[in-house]
């Protein structure tokens, strides 16, 4: 493989990813109104996400975090079509107009592949790649946190294998910050957030504490109070299935005990 490959498809998938907010913004039509409570988990399948997410009233959020096994993508074909995943954490994105997210990704383009990091805080903002070294097996941390006396939102990201981490704080006006998530997500086709490019094959996306053994993790803030995702009174389960919903691409399994551990499994491209 040619320096100059791996750098080409570095800039593919750099610009495939800042693609990325006005998919996962249109990826859930959910009302909190219409989602019961008392810790009832609600499944989804839509084009977008796969693996959990948790709502809260308007401007309750003000954490979430993660970790995760890098995992290992896979080139199924040798072609110009970009396949590709991120494994992410985010706050907002379910019913709304914006979006902050942080996390890693991989794609694969004339078989080559290729990991990076990235943010997004949409629409303000924009959305970036970090100029962090990612590989497949490293244990990754993350978090997307808001603060309420500069109304900053901070995106953190720490190779926990490298020891290496990068950050970006950005605002976004009229984040409603009610619903949190983490999983795979997938990436639009364009600017327009047309879905979707194939789902690049991706080994078991594990995540939480029991996996990565970073306690706390897969945890976030809502109305005052930090505890695992799969905990809070409104919980989703994401199915990422292809446009027309007639085949599952990725799959997340059930909750531990605790509600902060699960893994997502790549069923197909969707293409």
């Amino acid at each position: 493989m040619s320096d100059y490959s791996k750098i080409a498809l570095g800039i593919s998938l750099v610009v495939a990813f800042l693609f990325i907010s006005p998919l996962i913004v249109s990826s859930q039509a959910v009302s909190p109104a219409h989602l019961p409570e008392n810790n009832t988990v609600v499944t989804i399948k839509n084009p977008f996400t796969a693996g959990y997410g948790a709502l809260g009233p308007n401007d309750s959020v003000t954490n979430v975090n993660g970790s995760w096994i890098q995992p290992k993508v896979t080139c199924e074909k040798f072609t110009s079509v970009i396949y590709a995943a991120g494994f992410s954490v985010q706050i907002d994105g379910f019913n709304g107009k914006d979006l902050e997210l942080v996390g890693t990704g991989g794609g694969c383009e004339y078989g080559v592949t290729e990991y990076l990091a990235f943010y997004a805080f949409y629409p303000t903002s924009g959305e970036e790649a970090f100029n962090l070294v990612i590989n497949a097996g490293d244990k990754i941390f993350a978090s997307m946190s808001y603060s309420k006396a500069t109304q900053n939102f901070t995106a953190f990201i720490k190779d926990l294998t490298s020891g290496k981490s990068a950050s970006a704080v950005g605002k976004v006006s009229g984040a409603q910050r009610n619903s949190v998530e983490a999983g795979v997500i997938s990436i639009p086709k364009n600017s327009a957030g047309q879905c979707c490019l194939p789902l690049i094959k991706f080994s078991k996306a594990k995540f939480g504490m029991d996996n990565t053994e970073v306690t706390a993790t897969c945890y976030a803030t809502i109305s005052g109070e930090s505890r695992p995702i799969g905990s809070f009174s409104s919980v989703l389960k994401l199915v990422m299935t292809n446009a027309k919903g007639n085949r599952i691409r990725a799959v997340p399994s059930g909750l531990s005990r605790d509600n902060s551990t699960f893994a997502v499994t790549w069923k197909s491209s969707g293409s």
